[in-house]
């Protein structure tokens, strides 16, 4: 499973990211929010007040967002009534009496149910939230910030939260925690904010709690029964991923960091918090890598913010200081292929109608703004890298991290700090990559190999098909005596380029580590569980001897590709126009005429399947693979093969979370196998062929 649930906050919380204010703003400019809440888990209820502490000088009327679900009880201004209306989520309070003392307390009553909806096996994860904004269950509470589960004014505030819970369920949200434990009323928790934020996100649950001190940093677990025995692993790793990131940008912006449980298949980020599902907990990668992209986060997106209408650059930031960074620290080799897998993602997941330049960016909805998003942003972080050089690049993060921290921050901001001189002329760089939609679509052309004397002359073509990039490309000659690396400078359509080499070339390749962002070439990229995302119409074909629970199976599989599909039984296939469909085999079909021609490393036979030399005779055992249709290799065919109704039933809800792969083997509910075909060829790879030319002009 990779890590797709693990997802930043879902659209409303974004789009209510308003504009933070300065640290330096005076105390008096800031709203307070003092919420005194009553959570009954039982019925769903919330009973809450208010206390809301004015900026000075208050506006005669206030507007809040409130939850429709919630009904007013009273709003009080010094202890006194005030008038109000509620109508459609829009809490009116007003007028204000003149003349009110600077720290006048506004206290707002009021009390609500919220019931959203809990998937528990949600079969797709586009939408990060599953639609969940509000919801007091006895299985957890979750109240998302921008939900109006409390009386919320535009702007960024303070808060302190005192929540009360029936015994043993205990609460979390943003801050550093003040106070928890049994009281004879419920179990009592108390958060206080040091920093003003845009929104207040808050989780109840039933969980185990652990905690020990980082530094001046207190990190926590708040684990169910099931888990809580990850609660060190949990711990350690936090210390792990805080001293890297505290070396690499500056001190942690927060007074805790807690890791928290939830009751629905989550991965949020809030400020100082991360939020993972009790299915989420478990998974190896989570501690290893995911946990490090939200505790990034703390830093990127919810320390320093992005400026949504210039484009929201942290979620390329964390995928890069920690997806990708993780990887790196691996080995090179690790690193390269990352690069490669965004590459391979932004050309299966993003058609060129429908790209969109990184400035406008804002969440992710779909796997299309992921690609762009996570992974065209953390490219650009990757380039600006190369470009200005290790000092500059992570001494600019620590600048922006120092001057931005609870501020927003814009792409031009960290260009600033990368090149403050402005010799690089990133203002280009920022244009041609955030503010210009697709990429660089490249090839060789014309290469020639000509020995002259003692040497060997070598001269080509780099093309740039559309409308050209500036770029700095590595070049890379390899030669019976070793390698020569060259730099190509291209601006252009067509960019000439000439080496000399004093040994017989063998091959010549254009950015050999995918250091660089670009569209990859139909020919390198593999056929994956992607592929089948995004195209074509899709046909599925059931084979003949298909049970109908493996049928189901399929359809839930489906579901959690997104797609939509022509379904056939083998005797309707065959009558029928597939020659411009995508295809999903369920079951190996009877008629020879509708079984694919299967790459050499893939075997099927009566009791079961070959893949890379593993046998998988187990009734558990679940085949899926994609490869290029034989006649229409733009064309895509999966093929589905369980050896048992009750394997496909658990491999077809794990099988979408695999989108990088081009084939999977599970036995007993658990992958075993997993790979990308090889790619064998490049229109930026040139392969020569020995010669003994004599001299001549190339």
């Amino acid at each position: 499973m990779k890590r797709v649930h693990l997802l930043r906050l879902f659209a409303c919380l974004t789009l209510l990211w308003f504009p933070a204010t300065s640290v330096a703003t005076a105390a008096a400019n800031l709203v307070r929010h003092d919420l005194t809440i009553h959570l009954n888990s039982e019925n769903g209820t919330l009973q809450g007040v208010d206390h809301i502490t004015l900026p000075a000088p208050p506006d005669r009327f206030l507007k809040f967002q409130l939850s429709p679900l919630v009904s007013v009880d009273a709003v009080e201004v010094a202890g006194a009534p005030l008038g109000w209306s509620f109508d459609s989520g829009r809490l009116q309070v007003g007028p204000l009496p003149p003349n009110l003392p600077a720290d006048a307390t506004l206290a707002i009553s009021y009390h609500g149910t919220f019931a959203d909806p809990v998937p528990q096996a949600p079969l797709n994860n586009e939408d990060p939230s599953y639609g969940v904004a509000t919801a007091i269950t006895p299985q957890g509470t979750f109240l998302a910030g921008g939900a109006g589960w409390y009386p919320d004014l535009p702007g960024a505030a303070l808060f302190r939260v005192k929540i009360t819970a029936p015994a043993g369920i205990s609460a979390v949200t943003a801050g550093r925690l003040v106070e928890r434990g049994e009281t004879p009323e419920g179990f009592v928790s108390i958060w206080e904010t040091d920093h003003p934020l845009p929104a207040l996100t808050l989780a109840a649950g039933s969980w185990s709690f652990k905690a020990e001190d980082y530094g001046s940093v207190a990190i926590y677990t708040f684990l169910g029964p099931a888990n809580a025995h990850l609660a060190d692993a949990y711990l350690a790793a936090a210390r792990n991923w805080l001293e890297l990131y505290q070396s690499r940008f500056g001190p942690y912006p927060f007074a805790k960091f807690a890791v928290v449980e939830n009751f629905f298949p989550t991965g949020y980020g809030f400020p100082s918090w991360t939020l993972l599902g009790s299915s989420v907990v478990p998974l190896p990668f989570i501690v290893t890598t995911s946990l490090g992209h939200e505790i990034a986060h703390s830093w990127w997106g919810t320390g320093v913010r992005p400026d949504n209408s210039q484009g929201n650059w942290s979620e390329g930031l964390a995928t890069y200081v920690a997806d990708y960074l993780f990887k790196e620290l691996e080995s090179t080799q690790a690193a390269s292929d990352y690069r490669r897998k965004l590459l391979r993602d932004y050309a299966t997941l993003v058609p060129a109608a429908r790209d969109y330049p990184l400035s406008h960016f804002s969440a992710r909805r779909s796997k299309l703004d992921q690609a762009i998003g996570y992974g065209k942003s953390a490219m650009v972080f990757h380039m600006a890298r190369h470009l200005v050089g290790e000092d500059a690049f992570w001494g600019g993060l620590r600048k922006v991290a120092r001057e931005r921290m609870f501020r927003q921050a814009s792409w031009n901001d960290f260009a600033a700090a990368w090149d403050p001189k402005g010799k690089l002329q990133l203002a280009e760089f920022i244009r041609q990559w955030v503010d210009r939609a697709g990429a660089p679509q490249l090839r060789l052309a014309d290469v020639k190999q000509v020995r002259q004397g003692q040497e060997w002359i070598v001269s080509g073509q780099l093309i740039q098909q559309g409308q050209p990039y500036r770029l700095q490309l590595p070049l890379l000659l390899e030669t019976e005596a070793g390698p020569l690396t060259r730099s190509l400078a291209a601006s252009g359509e067509v960019t000439p380029f000439l080496l000399r080499s004093p040994s017989q070339p063998r091959r010549l390749l254009i950015d050999p580590e995918a250091d660089f962002f670009r569209r990859l070439d139909p020919s390198e990229v593999p056929a994956t569980v992607n592929s089948l995302r995004e195209g074509r119409d899709l046909v599925v074909i059931l084979a003949d001897d298909v049970d109908r629970l493996v049928g189901e199976a399929a359809a839930d599989l489906l579901t959690g590709l997104g797609r939509e599909a022509t379904w056939y039984r083998e005797k309707q296939a065959l009558a029928a126009d597939l020659s411009r469909s995508d295809l999903l085999l369920v079951g190996w079909p009877r008629s020879p005429a509708l079984r694919p021609q299967l790459p050499g490393e893939l075997t099927i036979n009566p009791e079961g399947f070959i893949l890379r030399g593993e046998f998988y005779p187990d009734p558990s055992a679940v085949l899926f693979a994609v490869f290029p249709r034989e006649r229409t290799p733009a064309l895509q065919c999966g093929l589905f093969l369980p050896l048992s109704p009750a394997g496909a039933k658990i491999a077809a809800r794990k099988i979408p979370h695999y989108g990088t792969f081009s084939y999977l083997a599970f036995s007993e509910g658990n992958n075993r196998l997993k790979g990308v075909w090889p790619v064998t060829s490049s229109p930026l790879t040139h392969q020569f062929i020995p010669t003994s030319q004599e001299a001549g002009k190339p």
